[in-house]
């Protein structure tokens, strides 16, 4: 799994940062400075890496999470509807803005059919 494999990526990084610090403690006995500047440019890149990891494992999951809320997702009349909710979702706001926005229903009366209105798009679908 790619969030396992960026998981440890970010421990070895840690592990990277330590022996770094531990380095530029040593050499600060041999007062080096050039060596120090080196090992400081080196752990502020490591650190960048860690970000970096850390911001993608982020995505992974929100990527996952949208997967998973797609594969939930079923589309009936125009309507999209969610597996285990009574509330169905605008089709247009869904597929155009990829939001999940809730249709209010509207009760019909005499000739006018029942159906569901969009609120954010104005869009209007048929009730089935």
């Amino acid at each position: 799994m790619v969030i396992g494999e960026i998981g440890a990526s970010i421990t070895a990084v840690d592990f990277a940062l330590k022996t770094i610090k531990r380095i530029r403690d040593l050499s600060k006995a041999n007062d080096n400075i050039e060596l120090r500047e080196a090992i400081t440019d080196l752990r502020e890149a490591l650190i960048d890496v860690k970000d970096e990891n850390i911001d993608l494992k982020q995505q992974i999951k929100e990527l996952e999470e949208s997967i998973d809320q797609k594969q939930n997702m079923s589309l009936s009349s125009g309507i999209y509807w969610s597996e285990g909710e009574d509330e169905p979702y605008c089709q247009v706001c869904y597929e155009r803005d990829s939001k999940l926005i809730h249709l209010h229903f509207v009760q019909g009366t005499g000739d006018y059919r029942s159906y569901y209105h969009c609120k954010v798009c104005g869009k209007s679908f048929n009730a089935p």
